[in-house]
């Protein structure tokens, strides 16, 4: 099989399998590595991996872009994403715990570097028509709800803090099992919901996007892996990168998307967002001082 006919969301092995007769030597050594030893991917650099197989750091870039990657970064979050629904979590934090022992210098260098990664990453992946779109379906909504699971729910809630402060109505639910079909009553054909999930499938995701789709509201779908599985139920899908070493956890690309969805909305809204400002900050007055150094900031 040629390399351009793989699918983009091909696995390693597949890409190594189809890419190898092309691969000069030095290549086939570090894809022979990563076939071999795909965990050791997201917690190094490509002057690591360049040690390890006894070549190079730009050996190890061209390697991945011969494999049909964007580049290094791109392989490591894509055989991060893949291993994210292999392994069991406690196997991913005892291999994270592994890899990031060291000094303390050393650890907070790998998780701002992790960070920055991941940022990278997110805007490289997220589409402007996709982010567009996702704003159009958020402006006219009567309400907007928003999901998330676990560490999810905590940027759902920030979704709608976001949102009710400039004047369009949000609610969250972090509700899994019999508590969550309350959440989805009040749901209707003029609502949107916004679904927070990064790489697992609950099976709460599900209910939620059919009971959306019978109801009639759009979905937007913010997730790092579940795209291809979920892609075509939902109106818009936005990409937000998971870190590849675990050193940041998974709300952090999420994170970026709202606060970016947030200032876009607050753009189209105009007068609305700002006369909602007003208004909280006006109610604010009645605990606050107007001298108070906290005195109008968006806490």
């Amino acid at each position: 099989m040629e390399l351009a006919e793989i699918p983009e969301g091909a696995p390693l092995q597949q890409r190594v399998a189809a890419a190898w007769p092309r691969l000069a030597p030095a290549e086939q050594k570090v894809a022979a590595f990563l076939r071999e030893h795909p965990q050791e991917v997201g917690f190094s650099s490509a002057g690591e991996l360049g040690v390890l197989t006894g070549t190079s750091d730009a050996t190890v870039v061209r390697t991945a872009k011969a494999l049909g990657y964007s580049g290094f970064t791109g392989l490591k979050h894509a055989v991060a994403r893949s291993l994210a629904t292999l392994m069991r979590p406690s196997a991913r934090l005892r291999s994270r715990v592994e890899h990031m022992a060291g000094s303390t210098e050393e650890l907070l260098d790998r998780v701002f570097e992790d960070a920055a990664e991941v940022i990278h990453e997110t805007r490289r992946s997220l589409r402007a028509d996709a982010f567009a779109a996702a704003v159009e379906r958020l402006l006219p909504a009567k309400e907007v709800m928003a999901f998330g699971a676990g560490p999810s729910g905590i940027i759902a809630e920030y979704l709608a803090l976001r949102l009710n402060r400039l004047g369009l109505k949000a609610r969250h639910t972090a509700d899994m099992g019999f508590g969550l079909p309350d959440a989805l009553v009040p749901l209707s054909a003029d609502d949107v919901v916004v679904i927070f999930a990064p790489a697992r499938l609950f099976k709460e995701i599900e209910v939620i996007i059919d009971h959306a789709e019978e109801v009639g509201a759009p979905v937007v779908l913010i997730t790092d892996a579940l795209g291809p599985a979920l892609g075509d139920r939902v109106a818009v899908t936005l990409l937000a990168t998971l870190s590849a070493s675990g050193a940041t956890r998974e709300t952090l690309g999420s994170l970026a998307v709202v606060d970016a969805l947030a200032l876009a909305v607050a753009s189209q809204l105009g007068e609305r967002a700002l006369e909602t400002s007003e208004l909280l900050t006006r109610l604010r007055g009645h605990f606050l001082p107007l001298n108070s150094p906290h005195y109008g900031r968006d806490e």
